[in-house]
């Protein structure tokens, strides 16, 4: 069970046969794995679920059914009705308003349990709807009361209503926000059809053009069966074909739920804007005297661009929390072959010269030029690391824009990198956009046996008080030390085209019209901003490639990346930054010298023809 602090459906009509019945209106259903919230505060709570769906009106209230977590420690709970959620004050404080309210019993043993209460008369539902809820306060603060709320994950409009004496102080429909639904019941009696529905809105969506595209509605079900199976007739662009569906994930036989099912609808030729339009003719094979049908706005695109976010971090071998920005950014590098990760150092061995965004402290870092976060805990919502939920997030959704890179360097170590960008759809904001293309050089790789990273982790944390990938840091991991050496740095920024991208890279913006962009680095002269040069592996290097629009830094509108191909003829003859090379020898983690190294890890040193070395730790 989880436990989180936080801070109308439309009906479409339909003809069926009606009998009397009684059926459970709900959010969420009795059986659906709870979650407790809270504000973590000892105070009143005023909780509710709105029951204002026109499918309702006309039915009488039975019973309702409210979930609590037992504990000595509320008091004064209450369960009520009211047709509006508002306040008086009463001796100084906002104090909610009913129309019938019964003190009930609360608890004091067990697990989650339902209290309920029995109307003596069933209560009819208006046509302006009713509120039912429920009342506490906490007596004493503890790790139960802290947690009092018992929900469900999903939320629709008015199914989590919150009025609290410290943290709440007006009524507020928290539905989206905390995502939740509270999990009462309402038991309900009246003339109801055994087999209907009504459907949620069409989301805007693009689509590609000239394929069959599918839409995620909801299905909310108004009848006394489980919605199991529709067939519904889809039309869009003047086509329009009939089928049946089957529902992979039922709809419970609970007044008001709602569930996502799948449909499809015929290919649209040219790109555009349409109106499709879904109506459902059968429920469970039973016919509707009146299709249940929902309309809504769709972009058809010459073809759905790949998206791929892009993450910056900021980091320092002097930052002992930085350590965790290090393991965030190498999981990612090592279990997501498409990541794109740009780490940009600070007054260390290999800080960035150059185009370094500024950033508020270390560790931090921005995914997709938003909001500055902390890179291993960047969905706050989340407890511990959040990475690759947050990269997932970056990747979702429409772009218009496909880029892609590749790159090469010759023999006097010129990279050139030649980007190719694809507009699925002409964006509207074109004139005043400025879309630009931004350019850096990463490299994998970067290790030397005299570097160390500071980490703050032993001395304030046990190992299993932190999860992977930070545990290993940790005084029971293997890097549990406060200065580590050893490690070896990825995804490193060492020459960039500027953080505002560049002028003119983008000459024009037509759909499914392609354009080219060049740009070269100097890699014979890698600076560090702390003076010298940065040594690289010319054999591991990377071109990100991204679209930023707007000014100052912009915001990422897609990214991607490319190995970097190496000129035979520079490998050998010149050094990364420009030198020659007099001799390489290779060492295993012993110290031993190796003749000719087989599988494993070694350190690779080379010797210059200036009289300076280089190590490079290396994996065969």
């Amino acid at each position: 069970m989880k436990k989180f602090l936080f801070s109308a459906l439309l009906l479409g009509a339909a003809s069926v046969v009606m009998a009397q019945q009684v059926i459970t209106f709900s959010y969420a259903p009795a059986d659906t794995d709870p979650t407790l919230l809270g504000t973590g505060k000892s105070e009143t709570y005023d909780l509710a679920i709105a029951l204002t769906n026109p499918a309702l009106v006309g039915l009488s209230i039975k019973s309702i059914q409210v979930p609590v977590v037992p504990t000595e420690n509320i008091s004064d709970f209450s369960i009520w009705i009211t047709n509006e959620l508002q306040l008086e004050l009463v001796n100084g404080k906002n104090t909610n308003v009913t129309l019938e309210s019964w003190s009930m019993d609360y608890p004091t043993e067990g697990d989650v349990q339902y209290v309920t209460y029995t109307l003596d008369e069933a209560y009819p539902i208006p046509a302006e709807g009713l509120y039912v809820g429920y009342s506490f306060t906490i007596s004493v603060l503890d790790n139960v009361t802290k947690y009092p709320i018992v929900a469900a994950a999903g939320a629709s409009d008015g199914s989590f209503c919150i009025h609290t004496s410290r943290s709440y102080r007006n009524w507020q429909d928290r539905s989206s926000e905390v995502g939740a639904a509270l999990m009462v019941q309402v038991e309900l009696e009246g003339e109801i059809a055994e087999n209907n529905i009504s459907l949620g809105d069409v989301p805007f969506n693009y689509y590609a053009k000239g394929e069959n595209g599918t839409v995620d509605v909801s299905v909310i079900n108004k009848g006394t069966a489980v919605v199991n199976s529709l067939e519904y007739t889809a039309t869009v662009a003047g086509n329009s074909f009939t089928e049946e569906l089957t529902l992979a994930d039922p709809v419970p036989a609970i007044m008001g739920y709602a569930k996502n099912a799948t449909f499809t609808f015929p290919a649209i030729a040219e790109p555009g804007s349409y109106d499709l339009e879904l109506a459902v003719t059968k429920v469970n094979g039973e016919e509707l005297a009146t299709p249940v049908k929902t309309v809504g706005t769709i972009a058809v695109a010459a073809f759905i661009p790949k998206r791929l976010g892009l993450v910056e971090e900021y980091t320092g071998m002097w930052c002992g929390w930085c350590t965790r920005g290090y393991a965030a950014m190498e999981y990612m590098h090592e279990n997501y072959p498409e990541f794109v990760g740009i780490a940009y150092h600070n007054s260390d061995e290999i800080a960035l010269a150059e185009g370094h965004q500024s950033c508020s402290g270390y560790p931090s870092g921005r995914i997709n030029r938003g909001d500055e976060v902390d890179v291993y805990y960047p969905i706050d919502t989340m407890n511990g690391f959040s990475l690759p939920e947050a990269w997932a997030e970056a990747c979702e959704g429409f772009t218009p824009v496909e880029i892609s890179v590749e790159a090469e360097m010759d023999a006097d170590s010129i990279v050139t990198a030649k980007s190719t960008v694809n507009w699925a759809a002409v964006p509207g904001d074109v004139a005043t956009a400025n879309y630009r293309i931004e350019y850096v050089l990463t490299g994998d790789g970067l290790y030397d046996a005299s570097w160390k990273q500071t980490n703050y982790y032993p001395s304030n944390y046990s190992y299993d008080e932190l999860d992977y990938p930070l545990c290993d840091f940790g005084s029971g991991g293997d890097y549990g030390s406060s200065s580590v050496r050893g490690l070896i740095f990825n995804d490193v920024a060492l020459l960039t085209s500027g953080l505002k991208g560049v002028t003119g890279s983008i000459p024009s913006i037509s759909a499914d019209e392609a354009t080219e962009h060049t740009y070269t680095f100097d890699g014979k002269y890698v600076p560090c901003d702390e003076g010298g040069t940065i040594p690289y592996d010319k054999t591991k290097l990377k071109v990100v490639a991204f679209v930023l629009q707007g000014s100052g830094y912009g915001t990422v509108v897609n990214a991607c990346k490319c190995d970097v191909k190496v000129d035979a003829s520079a490998l050998n003859t010149i050094s990364a930054n420009g030198r020659q090379v007099e001799s390489v020898t290779y060492y295993d983690l012993q110290g031993r010298q190796v003749a000719n190294p087989a599988a494993g890890i070694y350190v690779r040193l080379t010797r210059y023809t200036d009289g300076t070395t280089a190590t490079t730790k290396i994996a065969k």
